[in-house]
């Protein structure tokens, strides 16, 4: 499983699990994520990068990344061929993050 999550501006945070592989099914995923409070399919909305890690820590998805807009030709005028980047979060330590 990979969870992504979208930094929005005024400090949202969008987080959304994607299966990947044949590890888990949907409805394995989607039972993990009711039983936690969360959304599958779609996204959950949170304040802080602690309370996403916290909510997501009894599913331990094996990927974790922080996606965010890159606005440098909006801020300073230099050019960017990139709309978002993308950073590798290793929060649960027992996965191949």
């Amino acid at each position: 499983m990979v969870l992504n999550i979208h930094a929005l501006e005024g400090g949202i945070y969008l987080a959304q699990l994607e299966l990947t592989g044949d590890a888990h099914t949907q409805a394995a995923v989607k039972q993990l994520c009711r039983k936690q409070g969360l959304e599958y399919p779609g996204s959950t909305q949170f304040r802080s990068l602690g309370a996403i890690r916290d909510a997501y820590s009894a599913i331990a998805p094996n990927q974790v990344w922080l996606v965010h807009n890159v606005a440098y030709d909006q801020m300073i005028g230099l050019n960017s061929n990139e709309q978002e980047h993308r950073q590798p979060l290793s929060w649960y330590k027992d996965t191949d993050n």
